[in-house]
């Protein structure tokens, strides 16, 4: 019988079935059917655990038929699926990977070149509509289903937050769509004082509805909403898996359910690694004066088929990763008082101003702090030429900030007059990032709509990541020898 939360059921299955369709695919048969069985199996261990009883309970009631369709609004809004204008850069090259996707045959390889080019990225959540658009021979028939995944994703990501605060809100609903640090004063800031712009052009720019969360270059901590309009295909399955973290109240199946981020999102993940070997140390109360007896009943405590078979999945997904052209070349920043003082702007607009209204939650919360160090080590990290690690390193940081922001408002009505005008004037703040985004997709969209911009609404610059133009082609290929693609790719 099962005991499973039907949610967090349904949220495993989520994370699941795309992982079970690339070891089928990708991997060679008598590596990935063994593993597709022990996954299974671990799967089963999983929701046969008992589960508190206090769930809640999702029916059609006036005010969950609201939460749905602002749902389905904000996910449309994000372009997944071409309903809406896309933002142009990231939309162009994850139209790429998911038309290679549905154009070649799985494993994606290109063999139009003297070296033969495999397609490396964290493609994990298009595979269910790709398959789908492959099965009708229509691409179109992928950007739908991929619009109604995304959806199904963000409607389970947004319940088991219902499920963790023990509360169905709107209001809850509203901050997880308009949550952000106060990106709006370091761009104002940085635009006036070391760009040189004046006032009035800065005004010009944000009433043209300007991206704000890149200004610091070096770091950014994206809201949900900039995160789902450009990086959707990783930010959903790391709502839903690092609930599903929180979630462990041992570690029976903690190393299994960490492994089903790998596919998806790599960086937030390996931001996540501390995190993890933390929880499982506290959850057996791990005494390093006593390290041979606790050694032995952490290993007894996580020695299951579950977290055996996550613990494969992630050697095996690490080594297609490793075997991509990124990863060729890691630096660091130097400490230099640029860099250093712009982390530490970062830091104060990002995280510091929502300490008040947190800091009984995380002044003991010593998970947090791991995170939060993470999270400010790896800033000074860049992997390849950009920055983007650093920006996706913050995202477990934010989106746990953002939790306990959630549960402080939860008991509003308890916190004193002062405390709730604060937190709604930094929230107020917060909020211009979103809404640039969100105002932006709604501009833009008019537009093409009306026909005064002669464009489609899909971000259609690129046809294939192995396009000869794409420059940065090297971010999602791998051309080199590497154990994974010599032995463990099918061919």
């Amino acid at each position: 019988m099962l005991k499973r939360n039907p949610i967090t059921l349904t949220a495993y299955a989520f994370l699941l079935l795309p992982i079970l369709i690339f070891l089928l695919n990708w991997i060679k048969w008598f590596i990935s059917i063994p593993l597709i069985v022990a996954i299974i199996y671990g799967f089963y261990q999983v929701i046969s655990e008992n589960e508190p009883k206090d769930f809640i309970r999702f029916s059609l009631t006036r005010k969950n038929v609201v939460i749905l369709a602002i749902i389905f609004g904000w996910v449309a809004l994000s372009g997944v699926g071409g309903l809406a204008w896309q933002n142009r850069w990231d939309h162009m090259f994850r139209n790429a990977i998911f038309n290679d996707l549905v154009n070649y045959a799985w494993p994606v390889m290109d063999f139009s070149l003297e070296t033969t080019r495999t397609l490396v990225y964290y493609f994990g959540f298009w595979l269910p509509s790709a398959g789908l658009a492959k099965l009708f021979g229509n691409i179109s028939v992928g950007y739908i289903s991929l619009y109604f995944w995304t959806v199904f994703g963000v409607i389970l990501a947004i319940l088991l937050i219902f499920n963790w605060l023990k509360k169905i809100s709107i209001k809850v609903v509203l901050v997880f769509i308009f949550f952000s640090g106060l990106d709006i004063i370091s761009y104002v800031g940085v635009s006036y004082l070391q760009q040189g712009l004046s006032l009035s052009q800065i005004l010009i720019n944000l009433r043209n509805w300007q991206h704000l969360e890149l200004i610091l270059e070096i770091v950014n901590a994206s809201s949900n909403t900039t995160l789902l309009f450009w990086l959707y295909n990783q930010i959903v399955p790391f709502w839903i898996g690092f609930m599903l973290i929180l979630s462990q109240r041992n570690n029976k199946h903690l190393i299994f359910t960490f492994s089903l981020l790998i596919l998806y999102s790599p960086f937030p993940a390996f931001s996540l690694i501390p995190f993890i070997i933390y929880k499982m140390l506290s959850n057996v109360d791990f005494k390093f004066k006593y390290f041979s007896e606790s050694f032995v009943k952490l290993f007894k405590s996580a020695f299951t088929i579950s977290n055996i078979s996550g613990f494969t999945l992630l050697i095996l997904v690490s080594l297609f990763f490793m075997s991509g052209n990124a990863v060729n070349t890691i630096w660091f920043f130097p400490l230099d008082f640029g860099v250093i003082r712009g982390i530490l702007i970062f830091l104060t607009l990002e995280f510091f101003v929502f300490f008040p209204f947190i800091w009984p939650q995380i002044q003991r919360n010593f998970g947090y702090w791991v995170i939060f160090i993470t999270t400010v080590l790896f800033s000074f990290v860049v992997l390849g030429k950009c920055c983007d690690f650093a920006w996706r390193t913050s995202i477990p940081l934010t989106y746990f900030t953002m939790l306990l922001i959630l549960r402080e408002l939860v008991e509003l009505k308890n916190m004193r007059t002062v405390k709730v005008f604060y937190l709604i004037i930094i929230l107020s703040i917060g909020a211009f990032t979103p809404t640039m985004e969100i105002m932006r997709t709604i501009s833009k969209t008019k537009h093409i709509i009306r026909g005064d911009i002669q464009e489609p609404l899909i971000s259609d610059g690129l046809s294939s990541v192995f396009d000869t133009n794409n420059s940065l082609k090297d971010l999602f290929v791998g051309s080199k020898d590497s154990f994974f693609i010599d032995n463990l790719i099918k061919k």
